[in-house]
């Protein structure tokens, strides 16, 4: 009954290990860098790899031909920089990154957001020093600001004649924007080195696409038959 109980113990270890080493977009057995062993070794990155990897695939598969290519180029150049911005393989960065990502994915914005990326990715492409990654990180943070700003008015447009909900729009974006706050100042209370710049840029950024998201659901509407729509416009 011992030995019984010895080796249940050794096969729960042994599944659970795998899936871990599995739940990557790769294979963590071959992971080799810093950063791929950093990805496998913290469970919050390596969930958020895979989910990536999933979304990506998804999103690609809806795609035309020509838009899939363009979608695949996007994702060499985004991967191209989570290694030039996170080389050291730090969990908060990278896990800024990805969210980031993943929510710009979800929302179907990559091509259209990628005008924008266009010059924060030349920018890391330059980056010689942490100061200009830092530089780098502001203005993709900027980018991302401008098209949150966007979408916020092209809601107000577009719901224009519910006074009511514009009101409670507002007060929500307000509320949003405090939050926004509170939260980056209980992320990074302290000065943490050289890159805190930079994360800080990160994180703000990856909040400000999670909240575009959010937004783009007055756009785009949600589907009929959905009784808890609220505010939400019914897709065409």
């Amino acid at each position: 009954m011992r030995f019984y109980r010895i080796s249940l113990v050794a096969v729960i270890i042994f599944v659970f290990s795998y899936s871990h080493l599995e739940a990557a977009s790769f294979d963590c057995a071959k992971a080799r860098t810093t950063l791929e062993k950093t990805i496998c070794n913290d469970s919050a990155l390596n969930d958020a790899d895979a989910r990536l990897g999933k979304v990506y695939s998804q999103l690609r598969k809806s795609l035309s031909k020509s838009q899939a290519k363009k979608l695949k180029r996007e994702q060499r150049a985004w991967l191209k920089q989570r290694t030039r911005v996170c080389s050291s393989g730090n969990s908060g960065c990278l896990l800024s990154l990805y969210e980031s990502r993943i929510a710009d994915l979800s929302s179907g914005s990559s091509s259209e957001s990628s005008r924008s990326g266009d010059k924060s990715n030349a920018c890391y492409d330059k980056a010689q020093t942490q100061l200009d990654l830092n530089e780098c990180a502001n203005l993709e943070y900027g980018s991302a600001d401008k098209e949150l700003n966007r979408v916020y008015q092209s809601v107000i447009r577009k719901h224009k004649d519910d006074g009511v909900f514009i009101n409670k729009l507002k007060q929500a974006q307000q509320a949003w924007i405090k939050f926004r706050d509170a939260e980056m100042e209980a992320v990074f209370p302290h000065n943490y080195g050289s890159a805190s710049s930079m994360c800080w840029s990160l994180l703000k950024t990856s909040m400000t696409v999670k909240r575009m998201k959010q937004l783009r659901i007055w756009l785009d509407g949600v589907e009929e038959g959905d009784v808890c729509s609220g505010s939400y416009p019914i897709k065409e």
